[in-house]
Order: structure tokens, then C-alpha cells, then sequence
């Protein structure tokens, strides 16, 4: 498992990152992780992978077992051993490509190799399942392993706050949080939009890309740089998340702001309904600004904490079990 960078608040860094945490401190097996420094260049992929081969040689001897994590790619054929890869969603493999980045574009064909020779893919939702078999994997090799529970820490300090033009801006009083990259799949206009509806600043959490914030509706706050406690004290005074996305391969913020509480409009997108049905307030697509505008309005200040995702040593467990069985077979 390799390209894990730690200093990423979203993103697919999260999930690798509480991946390795988890299969590392709870499996029952021994794991060696090797992590080189991740990038957003997709040209430094081959470069990372021949770094991790060179490492992988070191350990050849007791190695057992090669697992990945996408976006980093398994090395097909390169030891005598099987290879296991996990994908969260499927727009590594050209899933879902209106939301695909630039880069992403690029690695339909070597990722849809991979997922044909792989000896096992390792998902997190049946959502995400169903989306890998019509890229073309064998439902056989598909393995769901569901998705852990993040740990939020204690509320630190709120992160520094800026508008749209990049000044300076104190927190609302009462405000709506959406949490994640700034893009066109979490649909931030139609956030903002819904925000301004009600009357209600709606503070961004997270980086943008593809997006010039300046164009959003209303005028929405952005924490560019919040780190996990700043982004906890969001999540216990925001009056509401918004999860709004198109397409998600999991949305843990939204798992996140239920474990502390606050209520959450979503989109009733499939991987929202497979997890957290009767746990959100689901948006109509139909008339998603008056529906949503009416249930905020309607939904309670604060609610019951909530964790619905499995722990990590649940997690470590189906992970070695799964590991055992192919090394078994």
C-alpha cells in the first residue's frame, strides 16, 4: 500500500489512511506498510510505483501478500504472490467520468486492467460493488468490506475563516457546513443556492479544484486550511452538513457529523441510501431548493449521536480473514 498522504483532510489520503490504521493495529496479521510520498501529478505515478518495487524487493522473502490502495496502481506480475486492491469508488476506472479530473481521465485502461487480473478487489458499499462489476469485474473476486467509522477528535479551535475574494471573515453565529473538495461532483452551487434559500451562510470546508469559488450563489465562507479538531468544532456548532454530492463512493464527513450530532440534508444518492436511511434528511431531486429549504427549517438544532459504520477492529478482522482465505486457496 503506497501514497498516503497524511496532511490531506479529504480526499482519498482519509481513507487509505484509516485503511492502513485499521489493518495495521487490528488484523492479526503482520503488515508491513510502505508509503512514498503521494502527488497530484499523475506523470509521478510511474515513478512512485517503481519506488515501491524497489522497497517491495527488500521484503520479498516474508512477503506474502501485496495490497494497494487506489489511486495507486498494483504491480501486475511483477512478484509471484497475490495481489489485492482496494477502490472506493469507480471513477479511478472511468466510472462516472463527468467528475473524473483531468489526470483521472488518463488511467481508465491501466485501472480496468488491473481490476481484470487483480486476485481480489476489496470495496467498501454494495453501491460501490455494483459499479465495479459494470466496469468489468468479476463479481466473484469483488469482496465489500464496509467502510470504518472515522474518529473525530475533540473540537480545537475554529480554523481561520475567508469569503469569496479571499479576506478575512468571522464565523456566523449559525451557519450550514459542507465538508470536502470543492468540485463539481459535491455540487457546491447547488449548496450555496440551498443555503441562501433559508438565509443561512454556508462555510466550505475543504480545497477547491475545478471550481472558481468567486462564481458560487450567495456568499459562502470558506476554511481552506481547517485541520481535523478545527474541522470537529465545525461539525459541533454548524446548525446543519450539507452532503449534496452527485456521486460518492462513501462521504465519511457525513458519517462524521452524525457521530457528533448534527443533523445532515443528503443527497439521495445510492451509497447514502445503502448507509444512512433513516439517519438523514434526504433532499428531493425533483425540487431539491424549496424541499431542502423546508426540511433545514424543520430539522432540530441537535440530534442524537450516531455511529453507524463498523470500528476499526471489525474492519481489521474482515480484512484478515479475507487475507487468509487467499492465501489459503
Amino acid at each position: 500500500m503506497f501514497g498516503c498522504d497524511r496532511s490531506h483532510l479529504t480526499g482519498w489520503e482519509r481513507y487509505a489512511n484509516i485503511l492502513q490504521e485499521c489493518i495495521t493495529g487490528n488484523s492479526g496479521v503482520e503488515v508491513g506498510v510502505i508509503s512514498s510520498p503521494a502527488s497530484d501529478k499523475t506523470i509521478r505515478r510511474a515513478a512512485e510505483a517503481a519506488w515501491h518495487f524497489s522497497h517491495l524487493h527488500r521484503l520479498v522473502e516474508n512477503m506474502q501478500a501485496d495490497v494497494y490502495h487506489s489511486p495507486s496502481f498494483p504491480l501486475i506480475g511483477q512478484l509471484n504472490i497475490p495481489t489485492i486492491w482496494s477502490v472506493h469508488d469507480d471513477i479511478i476506472v472511468g466510472g462516472h467520468p463527468r467528475y473524473a479530473s483531468r489526470g483521472t481521465r488518463y488511467w481508465k485502461l491501466p485501472a480496468r486492467r488491473c481490476l481484470a487480473v487483480v486476485d481480489a478487489v476489496v470495496t467498501f458499499t454494495n453501491s460501490s460493488a455494483r459499479d465495479l462489476e459494470r466496469a468489468g469485474a468479476d463479481s466473484a473476486r469483488i469482496h465489500v468490506i464496509g467502510p470504518p467509522q472515522p474518529d473525530v477528535p475533540p473540537p480545537g479551535p475554529p480554523p481561520l475563516l475567508v469569503d469569496a475574494h479571499g479576506d478575512p471573515a468571522t464565523f456566523p453565529q449559525e451557519f450550514l457546513l459542507a465538508v470536502g473538495t470543492i468540485e463539481p461532483r459535491k455540487r457546491p452551487a447547488l449548496a450555496a443556492e440551498i443555503a441562501a434559500s433559508v438565509k443561512t451562510p454556508l462555510v466550505f470546508v475543504g480545497r477547491p479544484r475545478g471550481i472558481d469559488t468567486r462564481d458560487l450563489p450567495g456568499h459562502p465562507l470558506f476554511a481552506f486550511g481547517a485541520d481535523n479538531a478545527q474541522l470537529s468544532w465545525c461539525y459541533e456548532n454548524a446548525r446543519a452538513l450539507m452532503a449534496v454530492s452527485a456521486y460518492e463512493g462513501i462521504d465519511l464527513p457525513l458519517f462524521e457529523a452524525l457521530s457528533t450530532g448534527l443533523p445532515v440534508l443528503a443527497s439521495p444518492v445510492d451509497v447514502h441510501t445503502e448507509l444512512a436511511a433513516g439517519h438523514v434528511t434526504f433532499l428531493n431531486e425533483a425540487d431539491p431548493i424549496r424541499s431542502s429549504g423546508e426540511a433545514l427549517l424543520n430539522m432540530p438544532s441537535r440530534g442524537d449521536r450516531v455511529r453507524l459504520l463498523s470500528s476499526r477492529g471489525e474492519l481489521g478482522s474482515a480484512h484478515a480473514k479475507l487475507y487468509k482465505s487467499i492465501l489459503a486457496a
